[in-house]
């Protein structure tokens, strides 16, 4: 049996994170779908129930040799806003600035997706990586809601992230099964960590 995944970041609770959140929940109507903050990293892709750990100790295993040297600590900056339609709607998103690093750790972890898809009709690109804020029918909602946006929120806009995770989705809610890689709440021992590695 096949159960829908996808692999994302998720953020922890500050100003920012509950600002972003709270846009969700007036504007994004799968809200109540996936509550959970969060970036996904690449499209969903379908997976057989046995082969889930496997993908699960692998994946884990790979994102370690990206951040091994670095400290626990991984931030995401927004620059901005976009949208494009999809379904016959308008989704309008917060655009990230990646860094190489993470970059090459999701273009991996994809990799390693693909060799636990066996049927090529579920095989997955990579695509764009952002955070959904709301869908749109109406282009006047979608306009109102910019407005909104811009008011509310600061470019560029940090976030902290606080896990690169795996979900699943379960009687039609997404749910966080596995956190293959968590990461530091304290910024302050990201700072601390980098000096010593001077003295």
């Amino acid at each position: 049996m096949k159960m829908k995944t996808f692999i994302g970041a998720t953020f922890h609770d500050d100003y920012n994170t509950r600002k972003v959140d709270d846009f969700r929940r007036r504007f994004d109507p799968k809200y109540e779908s996936q509550k959970i903050l969060h970036m996904s990293l690449f499209s969903p892709f379908w997976i057989e129930d046995n082969e889930f750990y496997e993908m699960t100790e692998v994946i884990e295993d790979e994102i370690d040799n990206f951040f091994f040297e670095q400290s626990n600590f991984l931030n995401l900056t927004f620059t901005g806003l976009d949208c494009h339609k999809a379904n016959g709607s308008e989704i309008l998103y917060l655009k990230p600035m990646m860094e190489e690093n993470l970059t090459h750790c999701i273009e991996s972890m994809h990799s390693i997706v693909q060799t636990f898809i066996h049927e090529p009709q579920f095989k997955t690109k990579v695509g764009k990586s952002f955070l959904p804020l709301g869908r749109f029918l109406d282009h006047h909602q979608l306009q109102t809601a910019i407005e909104f946006c811009q008011n509310e929120l600061t470019f560029p806009l940090n976030m902290r992230v606080k896990s690169i995770s795996i979900f699943t989705k379960r009687n039609g809610f997404w749910i966080e099964k596995e956190r293959v890689k968590q990461f530091d709440n304290n910024i302050n021992n990201h700072f601390l960590q980098t000096s010593s590695a001077y003295l």
